[in-house]
């Protein structure tokens, strides 16, 4: 059976900082995750990713790294995506895990450093599958909260998001650039135009789609978040997976998801006063 090659990248909460790791954390039925410094495949399980330095090579774990593992071994949303998926689509995954914390939508642009090693890691899972084992390919993004700190405007924010997503279709081929709607960071109108942003290049369905705004009602509840404020604990990467996974494996089968309803009233508002 062919394998899905899935790209996850983003910042703090795609790298994984949940504080622990889940017990149990058994590997994930027909999915593995490549390993760019070592070249090869293994059992997808938490924790995921690998410490990247600028350059290449093995990187010591800090924010000076181009791309970081799970922080400190602990769980991350791709083993629960791709349980998910797998289970839905009846299908094989191979992850790719390239996310940093702190880092804003310039810091993956085309050009820079971390696009290059982001894409080179990709290419090279696409290599060790080999193209007779090629199925599909594709991204899913969780990013945008340090955009909100640094008040970025809806318009350069949908504009960076629109290059950075058509940079991959372009070099690595990708048939969809998922987008998991980021929750609020900042707590004020600051996260109203990354949010906006996210669902106009979204609107429409066609090569960047949306898979779920349920962010917006965990980061509101802290039974889902992790000993770090805004961090995301197991529990809810475990409902987001399904959601996530589920919606794209119905997506591919060209079915309509339903996303659900604006969770932030003050959002919602201050879109209507936008028109």
């Amino acid at each position: 059976m062919k394998k899905d090659l899935i790209l996850f990248a983003g910042q703090s909460n795609m790298q994984g900082q949940t504080g622990v790791l889940p017990s149990p954390n058994e590997p994930v039925e027909n999915a593995e995750e490549y390993l760019f410094l070592k070249d090869e495949l293994t059992a997808l399980k938490h924790p995921v990713g690998e410490n990247v330095a600028f350059g290449g090579g093995a990187g010591k774990g800090e924010l000076c790294d181009a791309l970081l593992a799970a922080w400190q071994g602990c769980g991350s949303l791709a083993p629960y995506f791709c349980d998910s998926y797998c289970r839905s689509s009846g299908r094989r995954a191979v992850a790719v895990h390239a996310a940093k914390g702190s880092t804003t939508i310039s810091y993956w642009q085309k050009g820079g450093e971390p696009y290059r090693l982001l894409t080179e890691k990709f290419l090279c899972a696409a290599q060790k599958i080999g193209e007779e084992n090629a199925g599909r390919r594709f991204a899913v993004f969780l990013q945008g909260e340090s955009d909100a700190l640094e008040s970025r405007t809806k318009e350069e924010y949908a504009r960076l998001l629109r290059a950075f997503g058509e940079s991959l279709k372009a070099d690595l081929g990708l048939e969809k650039f998922f987008v998991i709607r980021v929750g609020r960071f900042a707590q004020d109108e600051r996260d109203f135009p990354v949010l906006a942003a996210q669902e106009e290049v979204c609107a429409g369905g066609g090569y960047f789609c949306m898979l779920t705004r349920k962010t917006g009602e965990l980061t509101q509840n802290p039974r889902y978040m992790s000993y770090e404020p805004w961090h995301y604990n197991n529990e809810a990467f475990s409902l987001l997976g399904k959601i996530c996974g589920e919606n794209a494996a119905q997506i591919f089968e060209g079915k309509e998801i339903a996303l659900e309803n604006e969770p932030y009233a003050e959002f919602a508002a201050w879109l209507k006063a936008q028109k």
